[in-house]
């Protein structure tokens, strides 16, 4: 309870892992124990939409502007999907009192992408385009619920569970493998990789407000963090002049 008498909100953080079409989330929160609080499978691709399960495939042999007419179709489509799903699983964990402090999604190699000519000419091309297309539908519809987002390369996995857990990172890998025996299927990998990166104590997935710019340090505001936690990860959002000048 807070000084008002009001139940505090418990946090959570959820994780994502994307394919084609659709993607596996889990919802993990470290509010007094490690457990999961949530997990679905979210579909991201209209069906009445030709190809929008793999669109990028779908307009291979399409004319250039044909082609990217009908991708942003399919963006505009998956975004409202993407956005209902998102907002759908906020609206039953605050029911449940429960208030997501951040998100993570699990990337590819985050090389950008050249152009759309380009991608289309090459099938290797095509498929890490289609789906940066899905990570990117969800990455805005978390940004536009107010959710903030931390992009982890899936093939770095090992190394932040190391900087993050030290030497307990296996016994937290263990123990969310585990987690499949107490609540059954689904729990394969893409759940276990899903519920890796979002706990969210050791990953602080927080906002701060920036005081101060001294050389190569910033003075921030408070943080639920402990003295000596490595940061993992940068991300600005609102620089406030007002803010930085006081």
């Amino acid at each position: 309870m807070n000084s008002k008498g009001r139940q505090e909100m418990k946090r959570a953080a959820i994780g994502f892992r994307m394919h084609s079409g659709w993607g596996a989330l889990v919802v993990m929160s470290d509010d007094g124990a490690l457990d999961v609080v949530g997990r679905r499978h979210i579909v991201v691709a209209e069906p009445n939409i030709p190809g929008s399960k793999q669109p990028y495939h779908y307009v291979e042999k399409l004319g250039l502007k044909e082609a990217e007419n009908h991708l942003a179709n399919c963006s505009a489509a998956s975004d409202q999907l993407a956005s209902a799903a998102i907002g759908e699983l906020i609206e039953e964990l605050d029911r449940r009192e429960y208030r997501v402090s951040g998100s993570a999604i699990l990337a590819a190699s985050g090389r950008a992408l050249p152009s759309l000519a380009e991608i289309l000419a090459s099938h290797a091309l095509i498929h890490a385009a289609e789906g940066e297309f899905f990570r990117t539908i969800v990455h805005k519809a978390c940004e536009d619920t107010g959710i903030a987002v931390t992009r982890l390369r899936e093939r770095e996995l090992e190394q932040r569970a190391r900087e993050v857990f030290g030497n307990k990172a296996n016994q937290m890998k263990q123990r969310i493998s585990g987690f499949g025996k107490r609540l059954g299927p689904p729990w394969t990998q893409d759940e276990k990789l899903a519920a890796l990166p979002d706990r969210p104590s050791p990953l602080g997935l927080h906002r701060v407000i920036v005081r101060k710019v001294i050389k190569n340090r910033l003075r921030i505001g408070s943080i639920e963090a402990i003295d000596g936690t490595p940061v993992v990860d940068i991300k600005l959002e609102h620089l406030i002049a007002a803010s930085i000048a006081s």
